[in-house]
């Protein structure tokens, strides 16, 4: 009777122990989340105010309304050295939203600037910080078609021998990329995007020779598309299976294991019960033939 005492006395302990460290999880991952939650807040916060501005400057940059673009610029110029960045893009894509700020700032300023200059000014921001605002479906992944489009002229321009043609679908697709750029840099590799831009060096020497080395540009344009499949997360044997980790939240997966633990714990001692049941029949019956 002892022996049982004691085995069920073992298994209460762990249990409670594992409760313990269970509830001091949770209890840690409380703290620290609510010490997070106002920085994301903030954060979150400035980036939609930010997306906001970007939005009305887009729109009035092609209604043609320069001052009410100006304001929108400031706003977001203002917002955006307010804003902490930490956790949502790299050094590369602050440096690349920067940059296209100070683009538009140049662009309204400049009078010798053409209308489409700022417009595209604007439309680099506002994709930019669109990214940024919605990073699962962001606004320049709608620019995977036009982009594979643009290839496709200058492939077409090659088969059929017009270099000039050439010239005016590679400037197209030059254009169309830089209008994406920066809103691609803040959520894709740097690596990525360098690779990029050093086969948009080559192309470019390609597409303007002198000579057109028709065969040369077919293979560049393959790896393009091939390059923009991977930019865009396109690829067609992308697997289906998408990891747990980072879709629950850490705590619960702590509570799953220490119920799995206490499972494990408790058959683990409803066993050795049985076990210890089994051992003092066998040493009844063998006192009992002793007996006889």
């Amino acid at each position: 009777m002892s022996r049982i005492k004691n085995t069920v006395s073992f298994g209460l302990r762990v249990c409670m122990l594992v409760f313990v460290l269970m509830f001091a999880t949770v209890h840690i991952h409380s703290i620290t989340a609510a010490e997070s939650k106002p920085v994301q807040h903030d954060t979150d916060a400035k980036i939609k105010k930010m997306n906001d501005a970007a939005t009305s400057l887009y729109r009035h940059a092609v209604e043609g309304n320069i001052n009410e673009a100006r304001l929108d610029l400031n706003i977001l110029s203002m917002t955006f050295s307010q804003t902490s960045f930490d956790g949502v893009t790299g050094v590369e894509g602050i440096h690349a939203l920067s940059e296209a700020i100070i683009e538009a700032k140049q662009a309204l300023i400049n009078v010798m600037v053409t209308e489409d200059g700022w417009q595209l000014a604007a439309a680099k921001i506002r994709l930019a910080v669109d990214s940024l605002n919605h990073p699962e479906q962001p606004l320049w992944h709608q620019y995977y078609k036009v982009l594979t489009e643009d290839l496709n002229a200058i492939n077409k321009a090659r088969l059929q021998g017009a270099a000039s043609d050439v010239q005016v679908a590679y400037q197209t697709f030059r254009s169309h990329y830089e209008v994406i750029r920066p809103a691609a840099i803040i959520q894709r590799d740097p690596s990525e995007i360098q690779m990029i831009d050093s086969w948009l060096s080559y192309m470019e020497g390609l597409c303007t020779a002198a000579t057109l080395d028709s065969g040369s540009i077919g293979q560049a344009v393959d790896h393009g598309q091939n390059m923009l499949k991977e930019l865009f997360h396109r690829q067609k044997d992308e697997p289906v299976f998408v990891p747990v980790v980072g879709t629950y939240e850490p705590w619960i997966w702590s509570v799953l294991i220490g119920l799995t633990i206490i499972t494990v714990l408790i058959y683990v001692a409803y066993r050795k019960y049985q076990g210890e049941q089994e051992m003092r029949s066998v040493e009844q019956s063998k006192e009992f033939r002793k007996k006889l």
